[in-house]
């Protein structure tokens, strides 16, 4: 189903927002007003998102900024376009003994 890329990140931002202001995370969020349209499920995008942001709030105890950014490649000739989003954080990174483990449940 088409779901435009920002609307289902707005939606995670606005139910985590509260809790990355007790814990004084700033949220730095794309400005385009133009649509993302992407083929997706969005309820579950939507949950990536949530996840992603509470992950690297969970990255900062001390707060610091939390870095969304979405954009467009342009397809290339034998390429459809591609949509793409980053988060990133202020945090210390995943400690080098659990880089191996990063995918294993509950590490």
């Amino acid at each position: 189903m088409p779901c435009d890329l920002r609307d289902a990140l707005r939606r995670a931002v606005n139910l985590v927002q509260g809790r990355a202001g007790q814990e004084g995370v700033r949220m730095v969020l794309p400005a385009g007003d133009e649509p993302l349209w992407v083929t997706c499920d969005p309820e579950h995008l939507h949950q990536v998102f949530v996840n992603l942001l509470l992950n690297g709030m969970d990255a900062m105890p001390h707060g610091g900024a939390l870095m969304i950014e979405l954009r467009r490649r342009e397809a290339g000739p034998h390429d459809a376009a591609v949509c793409e989003a980053t988060v990133s954080d202020q945090g210390a990174g995943i400690p080098a003994n659990l880089l191996d483990h990063v995918f294993d449940p509950f590490v």
